[in-house]
């Protein structure tokens, strides 16, 4: 069988599931990776050619996906922001007029608030009857609650600052100076045609083949995934494909991904001294190894010489990982369930990092070997265990960095019930890390990072003071009780309190300036999802 057919079978694969995903598929061009030797989009890469299989399709008039190809636009965010005026920047940051606004909006905000509590406190009078005073207080603590509670994100919406872009003409590294990277594929039980497009997408990654591994990491044992790997590795243009299944031994704990991962790293041979971890929908872009790998090494200046321009880049071994944001092919244009997670992506994971730390999302992140081993892999404990990991990393030292450029695109759920199941998945996750490893008391995480990962854990819990005021409120409608939880002038009520509300409003706005409106009504869309979801979060998790 020549290699043209079995690359049509594989392309009738994977059409077959684009039509049964797909609603939605736009493909942006976007500038250049580094060079025009290390193109960044698809579409450049596949006209360029590095492998000529996928040329061949191309001029077919095969589409980009239908080849394993997605473009996600890759813009130098830190680069756009600095253009504005107000910014400011540094060696590693560029930090927004927005982030500098919010900063001085915080104070004026902060004092409102505390200002509004302390007179709500002081307008409250005791009616005599005993429950209906409880009532009115817990209504009244739940509110003064909610609203504190709202500014402890403060702390990363301070920090906002979006990392400069490194390339390796910036440290003078070259194609042999480039470090082996192992990318990891966890799979259980998902289509293989799913994978395969995962599979062909980093065969087609623009990186140094002899340096490039693949493992299919199959917990499923599934046998047509093993004949499927097998099959499409002998098209891999040299690039070293492994399937592993690990043997389970009944009655002792597997720790799901964890362990499946844990397992390719430590325990088969893998070498590579960085490891990229993808989820079996996540197809990779080309210059996805070449736009990480910069961030692991740092300058050298003793390396400079007179015959070199540039001082040469060492390898830095405090690197922990480097994380990129995912983007999702089968979205609606509407994207009513707000699963394209921009607040995330384009925010609050960029206060995360301008505040030293990264939270890891479990696909589209590039872990330094030495790291891994020496936190022992991926932690346990949490079906959340990415972000575990992430925490137990910087508490050894290690530094997580976050690059806002999307490098990897994969399927959202699509019906409501498996949204609400991820969603209800991360919420008991991060209640197993409340119980389990308490950030609070995780040595060696300074106190900015130690209350982020805190904060993270513990933020969906904002649901149970809303649901007492809630059931305050119609409880008092559905009884015809004469309980009375409000101040006593509604004009004050709405001055103080709705300026509160509307400056933290306002905030919030500011920060998320780079999104556009609809996204940011999403933010609050979400909000009320993920508040909800918490309660039957609690009921697992404890």
């Amino acid at each position: 069988m020549s290699s043209s057919q079995v690359n049509s079978r594989g392309i009738s694969r994977a059409v077959s599931f684009k039509d049964r995903a797909v609603s939605d598929l736009r493909i942006i061009d976007h500038e250049e990776c580094e060079s025009e030797k290390y193109p960044s989009s698809s579409a450049d890469y596949v006209k360029k050619g590095r492998k000529g299989i996928n040329k061949k399709n191309y001029q077919s008039g095969v589409s980009m996906f239908e080849s394993g190809f997605l473009t996600s636009e890759a813009r130098d965010v830190a680069k756009d922001e600095a253009m504005y005026w107000g910014a400011t920047e540094d060696d590693e940051f560029v930090t927004p007029w927005y982030t500098y606004a919010v900063r001085i909006l915080i104070f004026p905000t902060l004092s409102i608030i505390l200002f509004y509590i302390m007179w709500r406190i002081s307008e409250f009078s005791l009616s005599g009857v005993w429950w209906y005073d409880l009532c009115a207080c817990a209504f009244i603590a739940s509110e003064s609650f909610c609203m504190i509670f709202l500014t402890a994100q403060w702390v990363w919406m301070w920090n906002l600052k979006f990392r400069k872009k490194v390339t390796l003409r910036d440290l003078n590294l070259s194609d042999e100076d480039l470090p082996t990277i192992d990318i990891m594929i966890p799979c259980y039980t998902e289509p293989t045609e799913l994978v395969q497009m995962t599979l062909n997408a980093c065969y087609d990654m623009d990186y140094p083949s002899d340096k490039l591994t693949v493992y299919i990491c199959d917990d499923g044992h599934s046998e047509e995934m093993r004949k499927m790997v097998c099959e499409t590795k002998r098209y891999s243009d040299g690039i070293t494909t492994r399937y592993i299944a690990r043997n389970k031994i009944p009655g002792v704990p597997h720790h799901a991904k964890a362990g499946n991962l844990n397992n390719c790293i430590l325990d088969e041979g893998s070498t590579g001294q960085l490891i990229i971890v993808l989820d079996c929908d996540m197809m990779p872009e080309p210059c996805f190894g070449r736009t990480v790998v910069p961030f692991f090494y740092k300058k050298d200046e003793s390396l400079a010489s007179q015959d070199m321009k540039k001082p040469k880049g060492i390898f830095d071994d405090e690197m922990g990982l480097v994380q990129t944001p995912q983007a999702f092919y089968n979205l609606d244009t509407n994207d009513l369930l707000g699963q394209s997670y921009s607040y995330f992506y384009e925010c609050v994971i960029s206060g995360w990092d301008g505040s030293g730390c990264t939270p890891c999302c479990g696909t589209g992140v590039t872990f330094s070997r030495k790291a891994m081993e020496k936190i022992g892999g991926f932690s346990t404990g949490s079906i959340t265990e990415d972000f575990k990991t992430s925490m137990v990393m910087r508490a050894n030292g290690f530094k997580c960095k976050y690059f806002l450029q999307y490098m990897t695109r994969g399927v959202s759920p699509k019906e409501l019930n498996a949204f609400m199941t991820q969603r209800l998945r991360w919420c008991v996750g991060a209640i197993q890390i409340l119980k389990g490893e308490n950030p609070l008391f995780v040595k060696g995480l300074p106190f900015r990072v130690r209350w982020l990962y805190f904060f993270s854990t513990i933020g969906m819990i904002y649901v149970i003071p809303i649901m007492i005021m809630l059931s305050v409120m119609y409880g008092t409608i559905i009884a015809g009780v004469p309980i009375s939880f409000g101040p006593s002038s509604f004009i004050l009520y709405l001055a103080y309190g709705g300026s509160s509300m509307v400056l933290i409003m306002l905030i919030q706005f500011l920060i998320s300036f780079r999104l556009s409106f609809s996204n940011f009504l999403r933010i609050l869309q979400d909000s009320f999802t993920v508040s909800f979801l918490f309660l039957r979060a609690m009921l697992i998790g404890f």
